[in-house]
């Protein structure tokens, strides 16, 4: 879920600031029977990342679009969510996307700690209204 707002904008393609916010949904297990160790730990939270957004318009129902966002939790980590991605749209609500996303959590908080990277190329259709 997110808010946009574009500070440029033209024909041809816009330039804006995002606000995201990203829900994460975290399970962690540790079994280990010969130590007697058996322990289970979740999170749900959000996670607001403010970034910058840009998308061209090489022709009218064809976009380039390159976003980033993230944001920093000081000494505990951080957060980036990155992407780029070619989009048709030849109908009003209705679009292809292909691209490259990367997302990359960093956090340490007392003894627990978090290093995720998820990062490769994807296809979506999207259904805008």
């Amino acid at each position: 879920m997110g808010y946009e707002y574009d500070f440029v904008s033209a024909e041809s393609g816009f330039l804006g600031l995002m606000l995201d916010v990203l829900l994460a949904d975290a399970s962690v297990e540790l079994n280990a029977p010969a130590l007697g160790i058996k322990e289970k730990e979740e999170f749900t939270g959000p996670i607001p990342l403010l970034g910058l957004i840009g998308r061209v318009y090489p022709v009218r129902w064809v976009n380039v679009t390159g976003r980033v966002s993230g944001v920093s939790l000081g000494s505990y980590g951080y957060a980036i969510d990155a992407e780029g991605s070619l989009n048709l749209n030849p109908i009003k609500c209705v679009g292809i996307s292909a691209g490259y996303r990367y997302l990359r959590a960093r956090a340490d908080y007392n003894d627990d700690s978090l290093d995720l990277t998820l990062a490769g190329p994807f296809v979506a259709l999207n259904l805008r209204f």
